[in-house]
């Protein structure tokens, strides 16, 4: 009795696991592809060949509203693996889109093409294994995939669509293979936790937004193939520290670098001929910047609300500076000019390229040339100082003078007005403070500082919230 007991129990047992895995629905998806969904969640693809391409989109609003003509799609909802067979060759357009309970999935080597939108939406998708013979990523196909973590991305693959990994919001690193050549439009647009991403040399093109808002990227290396920065690439990357422009881009794009707050410091090299609108607007940690003499126009609002950028180098090709282009730039503590012809300012009420700029900073232009800026727009600033008057003594105002100028390596401060201290602060042209001994000078009494300890160049002295150039040779 007790082993008739203990069979039927066993028996009982496997007739429950066979029947909770069912087909519950089933069909064809390629000439030669079968599709079965069961009741483990698990939709397979089977057979061999190309899949169909289907239509997948969603309307973003008040309602959020996604359809498509997938076979699958009245039950996209119980979709939670997709199994590929290994003779499928290429996941179709819209395939997968919107399966928004899917997690994981593991595409195989067989496959040589990712669709379109193919995952567009699949909103609880953590993990993808791309297999080592896709070549083409398509336009969309990870978008909005909000928590996807990871993708492995084959050395295989020469192509990523528009807007393939847009939205990603929990990716944190991607490596792009050498073979791909161009970064699409939109491609990393508010993956916002994405901290580093490698650019093989192969890439030519990064497109328009390509990284936008992605806040949490500290770094990246453009190749030097790459010819421009298009508009908006790393607007809003707030946490960018540097950036190295390669010796081939010619024009840095509208928004290109635009709220970039933690950039320090950015190389423009001497290929680039113009720095378009809002290029570097609201850089705030931004402290020096060098024009160089191949750019021909600074753009409106350029280097707008750069609150803390000291010094600024104009390289002597720039014909025109446009409207509020370093306009809040409070910081600014000295402006070197080497164009002959004074650059044109945007003419406007209260000089608008250089709104709240103090009038009173030095501004060095070439030798010869005071007249001509004095009667161009320029003339807001009243302390030029021309290159060619080679003063020995530096006048800060009437009571206090620096000497000799250039130097060797020490400094005379003499402060010849009673009841008034004078403070001192040394800085070089990237912004970077020096202690140079001496933070103060007495009234009517003269110090001598060394910076002798300093490298030979152009080094800013400033006393009592006035900047003056001094040149250690």
């Amino acid at each position: 009795m007790r082993k008739i007991v203990i069979t039927s129990i066993v028996c009982l047992f496997a007739g429950m696991v066979h029947a909770q895995i069912m087909v519950i629905d089933s069909g064809t998806c390629g000439a030669d592809l079968a599709w079965k969904l069961t009741s483990d969640n698990i939709l397979t693809i089977s057979g061999s060949g190309a899949m169909t391409d289907y239509n997948y989109w969603r309307l973003v609003g008040a309602w959020d509203i996604d359809t498509s003509d997938t076979p699958w799609w009245s039950h996209k909802d119980n979709i939670a693996t997709i199994v590929i067979g290994d003779s499928v060759t290429n996941i179709g357009d819209g395939a997968f889109g919107g399966c928004i309970y899917l997690t994981s999935v593991t595409i195989p080597n067989s496959i040589t093409s990712i669709g379109n939108r193919s995952f567009r939406d699949c909103t609880s998708l953590i993990s993808v294994i791309v297999g080592n013979s896709v070549t083409h990523i398509g336009h969309e196909v990870f978008y909005r995939c909000e928590n996807l973590m990871s993708v492995t991305i084959p050395n295989s693959v020469t192509s990523i669509g528009i807007r393939a990994f847009s939205y990603c919001e929990n990716l944190m690193s991607v490596t792009i293979p050498d073979g791909v050549t161009s970064i699409e439009e939109y491609t990393f647009l508010h993956c916002s936790n994405l901290t580093s991403v490698t650019i093989p040399n192969s890439v030519t093109i990064i497109g328009t937004s390509a990284f936008y808002d992605c806040v949490n990227l500290t770094s990246v290396t453009i190749p030097d193939g790459v010819t421009s920065i298009e508009n908006s690439t790393f607007d809003g990357c707030t946490r960018l520290t540097s950036i190295t422009i390669p010796n081939g881009v010619t024009s840095i794009g509208i928004f290109a670098f635009r709220d970039c707050r933690s950039l320090t410091s950015v190389t423009i090299p001497n290929s680039v001929t113009s720095i378009e609108y809002a290029a570097f607007y609201g850089c705030s940690s931004l402290t020096s910047v060098t024009i160089p003499n191949s750019v021909t126009s600074i753009e409106k609002e350029a280097f707008s609300a750069c609150s803390n950028l000291t010094f600024v180098t104009i390289g002597n090709s720039v014909a025109s500076i446009g409207m509020e282009a370093f306009a809040d730039c409070k910081g600014l503590m000295s402006i070197t000019i080497h164009a002959t012809i004074p650059p044109a300012l945007y003419a406007g009420v209260d000089n608008p390229v250089f709104k709240n700029v103090p009038d009173t900073i030095p501004v060095y232009i070439p030798c010869g040339t005071l007249s001509a800026y004095q009667k161009s727009l320029w003339k807001y600033f009243s302390n030029f100082i021309d290159s060619c008057t080679g003063l020995n003594e530096v006048v800060y105002n009437e009571n206090v003078t620096v000497y000799p100028n250039p130097t060797t390596g020490k400094l005379t401060i003499r402060n010849e007005k009673s009841g008034m201290s004078s403070e001192i602060e040394v800085f070089d042209v990237a912004g970077r403070k020096y202690d140079v001994g001496a933070k103060n000078i007495l009234p009517e009494d003269k110090i001598v500082i060394d910076i002798s300890h300093l490298a030979n160049g152009v080094y800013f002295v400033k006393i009592n919230g006035i900047t003056k150039k001094i040149t250690k040779k």
